[in-house]
């Protein structure tokens, strides 16, 4: 067996002797110049698929087997698909981080809203409201009467009770 892995004096169908990059099995593998990978990536520009023409026009150009060209756009497809996936990832990560962000935002705000009612509804269900600050002075002649009202604001207030007129009840015709 010879170092290549083939033994001597058998025969080899060409397709599978050579390598993926168009090399012979035992060659070291050649890479392309800078030459040739700029025209290769300027012909990738106008459009990264490859038709049969286009890809003999690039061979014989370049002075490389049309398999070394064809896998060439194999390989730079997959490295620009790639480069996609990162840049959309690297997109959809920003906008996770920002609603991220907002949503925690909100749910302090939630929480500090909840514990605010919480401790509303913990107070005691009627507490003396005074209407009538002096710091406004509204108001010079005022009774002793309007001067603290108490309220109960543990319920709504039902549809007849005196402190909601505008909330009596009217026919429907």
């Amino acid at each position: 067996m010879s170092f290549s892995g083939i033994e001597v004096g058998e025969e080899v169908n060409a397709e599978e002797y050579f390598s993926d990059d168009g090399s012979q099995g035992g060659e070291k593998k050649r890479s392309l110049n800078i030459e040739q990978v700029k025209t290769l990536e300027k012909s990738f520009e106008l459009g990264n698929k490859l038709e049969p023409e286009r890809k003999m026009r690039l061979a014989k150009v370049l002075g490389l087997q049309p398999k070394q060209i064809a896998i060439w756009f194999q390989n730079r497809r997959a490295r620009w698909k790639t480069k996609q996936l990162e840049k959309d990832y690297d997109v959809l990560k920003r906008q996770y981080d920002a609603m991220k962000s907002d949503n925690d935002a909100l749910q302090a705000q939630n929480q500090k809203l909840q514990d605010e009612i919480l401790a509303l509804k913990s107070r005691e269900p009627t507490e003396s409201i005074n209407l009538n600050k002096e710091t406004e002075g509204s108001c010079s002649n005022r009774s002793e009467n309007s001067s603290e009202i108490k309220l109960d604001i543990s319920r709504a207030p039902t549809i007849d009770s005196p402190l909601s007129p505008h909330l009596k009840r009217r026919p429907f015709f």
